[in-house]
């Protein structure tokens, strides 16, 4: 290759590196290195050649013999500091949608809507873009008509167009029009009106959240809609071990939840949030030959015979530590061929003499992986998944042992008496267990990794979206057939045919005295409670249907709105971005992810369909301007991936979760759902040496994320390349803000 550019390799950074050796790297570390010496480059030093490199994700360094060196660091293309040509950060950016307003947007340069009697108004709606184009190949056009209908001919000086009508009720009409049509629903294409009139109203009631942890059954829902046997509850989502159940219209705050214990496993596409964490385990069936004087009598005699085979098989994979493996600068213990894996537990056994400073006889501690021959300790399985080490300061003794945690659990005795079954488990990933002595070993499946909850937790049910109900007033006639008396029906008969609806209906007797064989009643009844304010009228609102009653039939009760030149009306039509998310146990790095929102034009035009004189007349226009999202998790998992599995080895992708877990794709764990992440660029020209055959140097720009919230990792990011690249005159330039 000759003269190209690659934006290679794509790292994730949770934390920077920034002294020791290249080979002592924790799990997604980055930094910047001297080629020379392999050490973590300073702008006090005197390197000229240079490499970025980054700790390996993988949590097992080889899963066969043909598929190892997983945990090996990712380097990027040496480069000369004098070639160095760019150091930029980038800043995300949230989707925005895209506004328009037809009429009165509230300034008073705007016109607004005016309607007359027996007119059509026409509205055409374009929408395009990418999501658009995906679909139709072509924009989407809509021409929403409003047909105002004749009016009384004595309201009309000629024909049946009177005088200008009252502007409510035909906007809220035309806003009807718009939000009922199919395709633009589909896309999420919103009307509301705007009065010059309007004043803010408070929530009716509110819908509630509840976020807890539990395994997602239907049992512990059943458990939450226990506790408020009164209340409709549901579940709203469940993601790895967090259920978030919904209460909705509640006009006040439901009582705190409190919680019981569950086990979730977490092996495939989750990881625990919450609660206590058991690491995966591999299962090894040992069958240990044994004498007709072996006491297996009882329960306790059974578990000691156990506990021997689980001693014995410890024995076989435990290490000896010589002082001489013990670093005490870096922190790492060696140990040749050591087949540990990061989380793994260890018991540290002094050998009766001075233990390694930092550790205590007789303790487990957890390993982080850092090379075939090395680990180092921490004192938690969550420490060593962050990379937190223990510091060592004394190199202990010559007898001194680490040893894996196995778990030893009788199973049964052979019917022949020649043998027992024990099972025996250790931390998955874990070199193989050999047979001991006459011993028949066969390994079993997986136990996956599972959090437990945990039980008694309080917690608080958190306010959300406000609800806002409107009314409407509704009229019955109800006559006796045979008239010979006055109608016999009661308000209480009307008030219990009408007591199982959902929302409040307020039942009055309005009876006159004109005709004794008819009784008339009045209903004021509240919508379905709605969460956008702006949509406040029974047009918009959805009503139960009241049933009839004998042979009368509930009629709503109209009001007609005169001509008020003061209100002044507009439409504002909004379209959303719209993303699509799944499941990471559904991922599918080949699906779209869209950037681009929607777009949309408004265009207005009179029944002829010539354009409006916008002079005298309403007229569209964009208020909001859209924005395109960048940055996103969506976007990085995919960058990541995909650049990433054609630079190293081993970061093959699959869509099967059990695939990712057999080759340890975690790239869905590094990256979170709905976050946002700041990009810094490299870019340089690659180190060339002087028989290159005259090719010209190829481009990288090596790029690196970190979670937008993550500022110290990003300040110390900035500070080592940016020690480096000073050196040389460039400095760090920043695109774009965050917003």
């Amino acid at each position: 290759m000759n003269g190209q550019g690659f934006q290679l390799p794509v790292y994730i950074v949770k934390s920077v590196y920034t002294s020791g050796h290249v080979a002592d790297m924790a799990p997604l570390q980055l930094g910047i290195f001297d080629a020379k010496t392999y050490n973590v480059a300073t702008g006090s030093g005197n390197g000229k050649e240079f490499f970025l490199a980054g700790g390996s994700p993988h949590t097992k360094d080889n899963i066969s013999k043909f598929y190892k060196g997983m945990q090996d660091r990712k380097e990027s293309a040496p480069f000369y500091g004098k070639d160095i040509e760019k150091f930029e950060k980038i800043f995300p950016t949230r989707a925005r949608n895209e506004q328009w307003v037809i009429g009165w947007d509230g300034s008073s340069t705007s016109n607004t809507l005016k309607f007359y009697g027996n007119t059509t108004y026409k509205l055409k709606i374009r929408l395009f873009g990418e999501p658009i184009y995906a679909l139709f190949n072509k924009s989407l056009e809509k021409i929403i008509p409003l047909y105002t209908g004749c009016v009384d001919d004595n309201d009309c000086s000629t024909g049946c167009v009177a005088d200008p009508l009252g502007v409510k009720t035909q906007t809220k009409a035309w806003v009807k029009a718009i939000n009922d049509n199919v395709e633009l629903k589909e896309f999420g294409v919103k009307a509301v009106p705007i009065f010059s009139d309007y004043s803010a109203t408070s929530a009716s009631t509110h819908d509630y959240t509840l976020t807890i942890s539990d395994d997602g059954s239907a049992e512990a829902l059943q458990d939450v809609q226990r506790s408020y046997p009164t209340k409709t509850i549901t579940r709203k989502s469940y993601s790895r071990g967090v259920s978030v159940y919904e209460m909705k219209a509640q006009a006040s705050s439901p009582a705190s939840f409190t919680s019981k214990a569950y086990s979730v496993y977490v092996s495939d596409c989750g990881a625990c949030s919450t609660g206590t964490f058991t690491p995966a385990k591999d299962v090894y069936y040992v069958t240990r030959p044994i004498s007709g004087s072996t006491d297996l009598d009882d329960g306790t005699a059974r578990q000691t015979f156990a506990d021997a085979v689980g001693t014995d098989y410890e024995s076989q994979t435990n290490a000896t530590i010589p002082t001489t493996d013990v670093n005490t600068t870096t922190n790492v213990i060696t140990e040749t061929a050591h087949g540990y894996v990061t989380g793994q537990k260890l018991t540290y056994d002094d050998g009766g003499s001075t233990a390694i400073t930092g550790l205590t006889d007789n303790t487990d501690y957890y390993v982080i992986y850092v090379s075939a021959n090395t680990f180092k300790l921490a004192t938690s399985y969550a420490n060593a998944l962050a990379g937190t080490t223990i510091d060592i300061s004394g190199t202990g003794n010559n007898a001194q042992t680490l040893t894996p945690v196995i778990t030893a659990t009788f199973l049964s005795k052979n019917s022949d008496g020649s043998g027992a079954n024990v099972r025996l488990t250790i931390e998955a990933g874990s070199a193989d267990l050999s047979p001991y002595l006459s011993d028949t070993v066969i390994k079993g499946d997986r136990i996956p990794a599972q959090c437990t909850t945990p039980s008694g937790t309080t917690t608080a049910w958190v306010e959300g979206a406000g609800n806002y109900v409107v009314t409407r007033t509704l009229k019955i006639t109800i006559c006796e057939r045979d008239c010979a008396t006055a109608s016999s029906v009661t308000l209480a008969q009307i008030q219990n045919h009408l007591s199982s609806l959902q929302n409040a209906v307020v039942v009055t007797d309005i009876t006159g005295n004109d005709d004794p064989c008819c009784k008339v009643f009045q209903a004021v009844q509240d919508s379905f409670p709605m969460t956008d304010e702006y949509c406040m009228s029974p047009d918009n609102a959805i009503f139960e249907d009241l049933p009839s009653f004998k042979d009368g039939i509930w009629g709503e009760v109209t009001t007609t709105e005169d001509y008020d030149a003061d209100i002044k009306a507009g439409i504002r039509i909004s379209v959303p971005f719209i993303s699509k998310t799944f499941g990471d146990c559904s991922y599918d790095i080949n699906e779209r992810w869209d950037a681009e929102p929607i777009r949309m034009e408004l265009s207005l035009y009179d029944e002829a369909f010539n354009p409006c004189d916008f002079s005298t007349v309403a007229h569209a226009r964009r208020v909001v301007a859209p924005k395109w999202q960048k940055l996103s998790a969506a976007y990085v998992r995919h960058e990541y991936i995909v650049r990433n599995q054609h630079y190293f080895p081993y970061e093959t992708w699959s869509t099967d979760p059990r695939d990712r877990d057999i080759i340890d794709n975690t790239a869905l764990d590094q990256i979170k759902k709905n976050t946002y992440f700041v990009e810094y660029r490299l870019q340089y020209k690659d180190a060339r040496d002087s028989h290159n055959f005259n090719q010209k140097q190829e481009h990288y720009a090596p790029r690196m994320f970190v979670e937008e919230g993550d500022l110290a990792t990003q300040v110390a990011l900035e500070a080592a390349i940016g020690a480096i690249a000073s050196k040389w005159d460039v400095q760090l330039e920043t695109v774009g803000a965050s917003s």
